[in-house]
C-alpha cells in the first residue's frame, strides 16, 4: 500500500477573488544565449514556405495559405530544425482550426508540434503553441483549459514586448471565446454578467491591437464580440453600430485578392436578431450566409444552417429541415465519397467521424418531430434507428477526455442525442405492443445518460486494484489530474491567475499528456479501448440479476420530460411525465424535511404521497410484491430521500406509510457504475471484525464521540483521531490503514461551484474532496457522520458531485452519507443502531434500513420518529 503526499500550496487558490490580472512574478526559465546557426537548403525551402502560408494567413487569403500549408509535410525531415518542424505543424493546426472540417487535425499537428517546443524556446513559438492547445481545447469544451493556455501565452508575449501582434490579438480572442462560454454555464447572474464583461475587455483589446496594424482580422474579432454582447439587450446601440463596421466582403481598402466573403457580417446578424427574436431578419441573414460562398470557416454555415433546420421544423417544413442536416454531413466529412445521403441505406455509413454522430442525432430529431406531428410510424421508426445509430459512437467519444470536457460535450450536445433518443424510444413503446427492442433502447438511452465519468473512474480505480502492486504511473496521473482541477478551480474563480501558476498548469497538462500516451489512454474514439467501461446492459442481464424481491427503478429526464423505467424478474414497465411539476415537488419536500420538526405535517403528508404517485404509481402494484427497491435517481431527484415517500395518504396500523416500512431502499448512480462497485466488494472481502479509523471534529465530540469510541470497542481494532489529532493531514496519510472509516466531522458542498465540497476536520483545517479522489482506497465502508454529504454541484448527465462520490471514486464500493442537514444527536442514535445491526452480519443496507425504521417507529424518541431526523441518511 501506498501513502498519499498532499501539496498544500494550493489551498490560497480556493481563496481567489473576481479582480484584474495580477502582477507577474518573474519565473520563467531563463533563455539561453542564442547562437545563430546557418539554415540548410531544406530549411531555406521550408522557411520559404512557411512565410508564404504566414503572409497569406495574415491578409486573410485562407483558402490559399491552407492549400500552401498542406504541402508543407512534404518538405519535413528529421534534419529539419526541430523550431522549424514545430512550426510548420503549428501553421496547419491553426489553418484547420479556422476551417474547422478535419476538426480532428487541430489536435493532431498541435500534438506533433508539443514535444519540438521546449521550456527555453523563443516566446513568439512558445506563444503560438499555447495558442494551439487553446484551439484543441475549444474543440473538446474544455473552456477553463483553453483560457489558460491562452492567458500564458498572452503573458509570454507581454514579458517578450511582443503586443501588438495579431498572435497577441488571437490569443486574447480566444481567451476571451472561452471566458463567453463559461460564463454561460456559470451562476448567480451577477457572476455570469462579470464574466461577460471580462470576455468584452478581451475582444476590445485584441479589436484594438488590429485596428492598429490595419489587420483584416479585426472583423472576426468583432464578430465574436457581437455574439457576445447579443446575450444581454442593453448592448443593442452598440451591436448596431459594431455591425456597420463590419465589412460582407474583405477589408474595404484591402489587398485585391482578399478573399470574397468572410460572413463576419452575416453570422454576426442572424446570431442577435435570433436573439432577439426577430425569426425573419434572423433567417434572411442565415439564408444571405448560406448563398454568399464561398466560404473558408464552416462552423459558421454549421451555425446557420442549425438555426435554418429550427426554424423549418417549427413551421412545419420538415423535409427542408432534412436537407439542411444533410448538408452539413457532407460539409463535415462524414460521408464516404460513393454515400448518397439521402438514400436511408447509405446515410448509416455517414458516421466516419466522431462528431457525426450530433449531426445524425439532430436528423432522428427532425424526423421524430416529424413523425409525431403526422402520426407517421415510418417516420418515428426512422427516427429510432438514426438515435441508435448516434448513440453507438457516443460513449466512446468520451472514454479518454478530460472531467471538463466530458461535462461540457454532455451538457450540450450530449443532451441533444440522449434527448432525442429517450423521445423516439418512448414514442416507439408507447405505439407498439411493447416491443424489447425499445425497452432495451430506451435503458441504454438512459444508462448512456448517467456517469459516464464515475463509471470510467470505477474501472479504473478496479483495476488498479487488480495488481499487486500500485502502478506508480497512474498514482501520478491523479495527482497531477488532481492538481489540475484545483488549479482551475481557482481559475474560475476570477479567470486569471498568477504567472508562475499558469506555469505550473502548463507543465502539469503537459506531463498529463506524456503520462496519458504511456498508458493507452488516448486511443482514438472510434477504436474499442481495452479500458473502456462496461458496455450498456439489457433487460435480460438485469433481470437475470435481480433477486425474487428486488425491483429496480431508473429515472432520466430531459429539460421537460422525466422518463420511469420499473424493471423486476417478471414485469417491466415505462413511463413519462413532465418533469418540472415533479422537481418543484421534489424541493418543496426536502425543504420541509430539511427544516426541523413543523408545526403541522400537513403539507407534508400531501406532498410526499404525491411524489409517491408521481414517481412510483405507475408500478405500484408490482412493487407491492418486491421488498427492496434499487433506485437510479436523476439530478432532480437527487436529494430526494424516497425512504420517507408515503404509500398512502391515512395511516397504516398508526403509523405513517413511510415507503421504508415496506421496502429496503438502495441508491445507484447507474446500472454500470454499481457492476463496477460490485466488483470492489468482491475484491474487498469483508472480515468478519474490521478495523476502524475514526475521525472526531473537536466541537461534535460531546455528541459523536461517544459513538466512535463504542464502534471501536466492538471491532478488531483502529484509532480515534480526536482533538489536535483530528487533521486532514493524520486522514490522508493514516486513511487507507482500515476497512472502514467513520467520519464525524463537519462538511460543505456547494451546489453552483464543480468540486467544491469540503470536509472541516477542524476549526482551522478543511480538505477538498479533490484530494480523497485522487486516492486509491482499499476501504469497505465510509460513513459520513457529517451533514450534506450526498449534496454537490448537480449535472444533468453525470450526477452529483458529492463527498459521496469523492470516496466512490477512491474505490469505496458503499458510503452512507446524508441529503440534508441532520441533528448530531439523532444522527448519533441512528449510526448507532446501524452498526449494531452492520456488526450481527447485515450487508450496509440492510443495516441502515433497520435504524431508520425503528427510529420512524420512534423507538429512538418519540420527537425523532419525524422523518427529517433519519430520512436523510443513505447507503449506496
Amino acid at each position: 500500500m501506498y501513502r498519499i503526499l498532499v501539496p498544500y500550496l494550493l489551498l490560497s487558490l480556493l481563496l481567489i477573488g473576481c479582480t484584474a490580472d495580477p502582477v507577474d512574478t518573474p519565473v520563467d526559465v531563463p533563455a539561453p544565449t542564442t547562437v545563430v546557426t546557418p539554415l540548410t537548403a531544406d530549411e531555406l525551402a521550408l522557411r520559404d514556405s512557411l512565410d508564404g502560408v504566414w503572409d497569406d494567413y495574415r491578409a486573410l487569403r485562407l483558402d490559399r495559405a491552407f492549400l500552401r500549408a498542406r504541402r508543407l509535410p512534404h518538405l519535413l525531415t528529421d534534419r529539419i530544425a526541430a523550431e522549424l518542424r514545430a512550426e510548420a505543424y503549428q501553421a496547419l493546426a491553426i489553418l484547420h482550426f479556422d476551417h474547422m472540417v478535419y476538426v480532428d487535425s487541430v489536435a493532431h499537428y498541435t500534438e506533433r508540434a508539443r514535444p519540438l517546443v521546449r521550456y527555453d524556446a523563443p516566446a513568439k513559438l512558445r506563444a503560438r503553441q499555447l495558442l494551439c492547445a487553446a484551439y484543441t481545447s475549444f474543440d473538446t469544451w474544455t473552456w477553463l483549459e483553453m483560457q489558460l493556455h491562452a492567458q500564458l501565452g498572452r503573458r509570454l508575449l507581454e514579458r517578450a514586448h511582443r503586443t501588438t501582434s495579431l498572435l497577441y490579438a488571437q490569443l486574447s480572442i480566444i481567451e476571451a471565446r472561452g471566458a463567453k462560454q463559461f460564463a454561460d454555464r456559470a451562476t448567480p447572474l451577477q457572476r455570469q454578467q462579470a464574466l461577460w464583461a471580462r470576455s468584452d475587455t478581451l475582444f476590445e483589446r485584441a479589436a484594438g491591437v488590429l485596428a492598429a496594424l490595419d489587420s483584416p482580422w479585426e472583423g472576426h474579432a468583432r464578430e465574436h464580440q457581437i455574439i457576445l454582447l447579443s446575450r444581454q439587450p442593453q448592448h443593442d446601440p452598440r451591436i448596431e453600430q459594431l455591425l456597420a463596421t463590419l465589412p460582407e466582403r474583405g477589408r474595404p481598402g484591402g489587398p485585391t485578392d482578399a478573399p470574397a466573403y468572410l460572413g463576419y457580417r452575416d453570422h454576426a446578424a442572424h446570431y442577435w436578431h435570433h436573439r432577439r427574436g426577430r425569426r425573419d431578419s434572423a433567417r434572411a441573414s442565415a439564408e444571405r450566409l448560406l448563398a454568399a460562398g464561398p466560404y473558408f470557416a464552416n462552423k459558421r454555415v454549421q451555425g446557420a444552417r442549425y438555426l435554418l433546420k429550427e426554424y423549418s421544423q417549427d413551421d412545419g417544413r420538415y423535409a427542408r429541415a432534412v436537407d439542411y442536416m444533410l448538408g452539413d454531413l457532407v460539409d463535415q466529412g462524414c460521408c464516404p465519397p460513393d454515400a448518397d445521403p439521402t438514400d436511408e441505406a447509405a446515410l448509416f455509413r455517414c458516421n466516419r467521424r466522431a462528431n457525426c454522430m450530433y449531426f445524425i442525432s439532430a436528423l432522428a430529431s427532425t424526423y421524430q418531430q416529424w413523425g409525431h406531428h403526422e402520426a407517421n410510424e415510418a417516420q418515428l421508426e426512422r427516427a429510432f434507428r438514426y438515435t441508435q445509430a448516434a448513440l453507438a459512437n457516443y460513449e466512446r467519444t468520451l472514454l479518454h477526455q478530460s472531467e471538463e470536457a466530458v461535462l461540457n460535450r454532455t451538457l450540450v450536445l450530449g443532451d441533444r442525442l440522449i434527448t432525442a433518443a429517450l423521445a423516439s424510444a418512448h414514442e416507439r413503446l408507447r405505439t407498439s405492443t411493447g416491443d424489447a427492442r425499445y425497452y432495451n433502447a430506451l435503458l441504454n438511452a438512459m444508462e448512456l445518460g448517467k456517469t459516464v465519468l464515475y463509471t470510467r473512474e470505477l474501472a479504473a480505480v478496479h483495476a488498479t486494484l487488480a495488481v499487486e502492486t500500485v502502478d506508480p504511473e497512474r498514482v501520478r496521473l491523479r495527482q497531477i489530474e488532481a492538481e489540475m482541477k484545483l488549479l482551475k478551480g481557482a481559475f474560475a474563480a476570477r479567470l486569471t491567475l498568477p504567472y508562475d501558476q499558469l506555469l505550473r498548469f502548463d507543465r502539469l497538462y503537459r506531463e498529463s499528456l506524456l503520462l496519458a500516451e504511456r498508458l493507452d489512454l488516448t486511443a482514438s474514439p472510434t477504436e474499442p479501448s481495452p479500458q473502456a467501461a462496461a458496455t450498456a446492459p439489457t433487460l435480460a442481464q438485469i433481470r437475470g440479476e435481480l433477486t425474487a424481491d428486488q425491483a429496480l427503478i431508473e429515472y432520466a429526464e430531459t429539460e421537460h420530460t422525466l422518463y420511469a423505467l420499473y424493471v423486476d424478474r417478471d414485469t417491466v414497465l415505462a413511463h413519462a411525465q413532465p418533469r418540472e411539476p415533479v422537481a418543484e415537488r421534489v424541493d418543496a419536500l426536502t425543504d420541509i424535511l430539511s427544516g426541523g420538526m413543523p408545526a403541522s405535517t400537513v403539507a407534508y403528508t400531501a406532498s410526499a404521497h404525491e411524489l409517491y404517485g408521481e414517481l412510483l404509481g405507475f408500478a405500484a402494484g408490482q412493487l407491492a410484491r418486491r421488498r427492496e427497491l434499487l433506485v437510479i435517481p436523476t439530478a432532480s431527484l437527487t436529494s430526494l430521500p424516497f425512504v420517507a415517500l408515503l404509500r398512502s395518504a391515512d395511516t397504516i396500523g398508526g403509523l405513517p406509510a413511510y415507503l421504508i416500512r415496506s421496502h429496503r431502499i438502495r441508491y445507484l448512480d447507474s446500472w454500470r457504475s454499481e457492476q463496477q462497485r460490485h466488483r470492489l466488494r468482491e475484491r474487498l472481502l469483508r472480515r468478519s471484525a474490521p478495523t476502524v479509523g475514526a475521525w472526531t471534529h473537536p466541537d461534535l465530540t460531546a455528541y459523536l464521540g461517544p459513538l466512535a469510541e463504542s464502534v471501536l470497542a466492538r471491532v478488531a481494532g483502529g484509532t480515534h483521531y480526536r482533538r489536535s489529532a483530528c487533521t486532514s493531514a493524520t486522514l490522508l496519510a493514516d486513511m487507507d490503514r482500515y476497512d472502514w472509516l467513520h467520519l464525524s466531522v463537519h462538511a460543505a458542498g456547494d451546489p453552483t461551484r464543480l468540486n467544491e465540497n469540503y470536509l472541516y476536520l477542524n476549526s482551522t483545517d478543511s480538505l477538498n474532496g479533490v484530494y480523497i479522489g485522487r486516492a486509491v482506497l482499499r476501504a469497505q465502508l465510509v460513513v459520513l457522520a457529517a451533514c450534506s454529504t450526498a449534496r454537490g454541484y448537480r449535472n444533468r448527465r453525470e450526477g452529483t458531485y458529492s463527498l459521496r462520490r469523492s470516496f466512490h471514486r477512491a474505490g469505496v464500493p458503499d458510503v452512507v452519507a446524508s441529503l440534508y442537514d441532520i441533528p448530531a444527536a439523532a444522527t448519533a442514535g441512528i449510526l448507532d443502531l446501524f452498526y449494531a445491526e452492520l456488526l450481527a452480519g447485515a450487508a450496509p443496507v440492510e443495516a441502515l434500513t433497520a435504524a431508520q425504521r425503528r427510529c420512524a417507529r420512534g423507538e429512538l424518541s418519540a420527537r425523532w420518529a419525524w422523518p427529517g431526523f433519519w430520512a436523510g441518511l443513505v447507503v449506496g
